[in-house]
């Protein structure tokens, strides 16, 4: 009976443990932030970053490891090849390009789409495009997670009825 009580509150614990430590090790993998805490990090190509505090509402793209920020408050984006386009929170948009840094800003959506030759503009509020980075490592790493704990609610019941 104690077994039955006590095995709930190991498998949520070896969970939340082994999730943790799968986030840190995703976040290395990534180049990323951790998952918790206020700030929002995303890495794009060529050592640029999709970065945002608080909420990824309002983002910005920044050189890794360098706070000025070089295009900020953007509400939409899109990775197109080797450059970034998007919409900032004054209704404008961008294109940044990641191999050079060159930034075309104050477009209007005519002008984008003059300059993305018929190329299809599919634009995604930030926090679409933080989680959609980070979907498959973590479907993966919950699976994994998963597998960890069932082995070992699995040993600490053989270990228990041996006892």
């Amino acid at each position: 009976m104690v077994l039955s009580f006590l095995t709930p509150g190991v498998f949520i614990g070896i969970y939340a443990v082994s999730s943790f430590v799968c986030m840190i090790i995703i976040a290395i993998i990534l180049g990323s932030d951790i998952g918790i805490g206020d700030s929002w990090v995303v890495p794009l190509k060529n050592g640029y970053e999709l970065t945002s505090v608080d909420t990824p509402e309002y983002a910005n793209i920044n050189r890794r490891n360098d706070p000025e920020n070089l295009i900020d408050g953007i509400t939409h984006i899109q990775v197109v090849g080797d450059s970034v386009i998007g919409k900032g929170a004054n209704g404008n948009y961008f294109i940044f390009n990641l191999k050079n840094g060159d930034k075309e800003d104050n477009l209007s959506y005519q002008n984008l789409t003059i300059k993305m030759k018929s190329r299809p503009i599919t634009l995604v509020n930030n926090n679409t495009y933080y989680w959609e980075q980070r979907k498959v490592p973590y479907i993966i790493a919950g699976i994994f997670c998963l597998l960890i704990t069932i082995l070992a609610i699995k040993t600490f019941w053989r270990i228990a009825l041996i006892y």
